[in-house]
């Protein structure tokens, strides 16, 4: 569980030849793999509820590990091609300050952002990494489990018509015109910027629905103005330069941006890169003169990275021309357990603290005139302790 301590992480390089860093004298980068995040989360997490139980219940048990994408390497030859396959990306834990030689002070890194962002809750920044994996998971009796956007047979809540209270059906409606992914860390100065956001737009009469995706973490290049340091004296003539305008929550591969394509498991044994629209098209770096690398990286990140990439394939998910939408109201009791032990624990099958759960519901079962749908994404559920009611509002998986 050792660090990596870099005195610069690099967004773009070829081998022998160009550089683009981001380096401060006095500056040091502290990164840890990914998997070092999840593992303390875990640890928190734990602890809270063994706090919150009086030790009746000690650990948070995880049936998988957090879901990840696939992911790339930088091929260092300006083909834009991929390189080898990352499984345990770095992150900046800490951007540290030097004092004296022998004294550093945190002042950014992962650390502290998830301080300002989540700072209520740990459970805050699982339900967004779900949400930025394009992932659904569930909680229930004190054991957290993930799986694929769409899902699997093991994920569905079985709803059947005589557990159904009241329901509206609309078909064809509701269709996702917009999907947009919003990015947590952008810089700008006065001649370049980082983009905000990216969206999927999906045009037609009956598209109306929006859905919003929170980058959690990225993996574009800075678009700011990059300082032009020339060859290494005394050593190999590799053309640098330098900005300091490091993306805190940037994804790497030892020191190194990752690639920026990448590849989401939709179901177990389906990949965005199958749609047209998410598939994979190399950005040629030589179609640019180095000297316009900050008007590169502006280009790169308004056609790639994995804004892009999230918001497309959602798109894709929630965007096709059968798209239908139901509202239901079904007894808390078909959709939930109670079960007895040492203490009286409430079973949730609901996907309250992530979203994004599945129902599988025939609605030729309501009317056989209807076109054939089964499976159903919970877009919002609501829970009436009053009337024990639960009210799921669902859009139609037709992928």
């Amino acid at each position: 569980d050792t660090y990596v301590e870099s005195s610069n992480i690099v967004e773009y390089y070829v081998d022998g030849q160009e550089l683009v860093q981001h380096s401060s004298s006095g500056h040091k980068f502290r990164l840890r793999p990914i998997s070092f995040l999840f593992k303390y989360l875990k640890e928190i997490g734990n602890t809270i509820v063994s706090k919150v139980s009086r030790g009746q219940i000690t650990q948070i048990a995880f049936t998988s590990e957090f879901p990840i994408f696939l992911m790339y390497e930088q091929k260092f030859d300006k083909s834009g091609d991929k390189g080898n396959q990352i499984l345990d990306p770095n992150i900046i834990i800490q951007l540290v300050r030097t004092v004296n030689s022998n004294e550093y002070i945190t002042i950014d890194g992962i650390a502290k952002a998830f301080e300002e962002t989540y700072k209520n809750s740990v459970w805050d920044f699982v339900r967004e990494y779900s949400e930025w994996m394009l992932s659904c998971g569930f909680v229930f009796n004190n054991i957290c489990a993930f799986s694929y956007l769409l899902g699997d047979d093991n994920f569905f809540i079985d709803v059947q018509k005589r557990d159904i209270q009241k329901i509206d059906i609309e078909i064809n409606k509701n269709r996702v015109k917009t999907v947009t992914a919003s990015t947590y860390e952008h810089h700008s100065d006065d001649k370049y910027g980082d983009i905000t956001d990216y969206t999927a737009t999906k045009r037609g009469t009956l598209n109306e629905d929006e859905i919003s995706v929170p980058m959690v973490f990225n993996n574009s290049p800075s678009a700011v103005s990059y300082v032009f340091e020339g060859g290494l004296f005394g050593g190999p003539s590799i053309i640098t330069k330098r900005a300091f305008f490091p993306h805190i929550r940037g994804l790497y591969s030892s020191i190194f941006r990752i690639h920026e394509y990448c590849e989401y498991y939709i179901k177990s044994n389906f990949l965005s890169s199958s749609w047209q629209s998410c598939s994979f098209s190399p950005f040629n770096y030589n179609q640019l003169p180095f000297k316009n690398i900050e008007s590169m990286f502006v280009a790169l990140q308004s056609t790639n990275c994995m804004h892009k990439w999230s918001s497309q394939a959602l798109s894709e998910v929630f965007s096709q021309i059968q798209q239908s939408y139901i509202s239901i109201t079904v007894s808390l009791e078909d959709v939930s357990l109670w079960q007895i032990g040492p203490l009286w624990m409430f079973t949730s099958k609901l996907p309250w603290l992530i979203p994004l759960c599945n129902i599988n519901f025939d609605i030729t079962s309501i009317d056989n005139n209807i076109p054939s749908i089964n499976k159903w994404k919970v877009i919002e559920a609501t829970t009436d302790f009053k009337t024990e009611t639960t009210d799921f509002k669902l859009l139609s998986i037709l992928v």
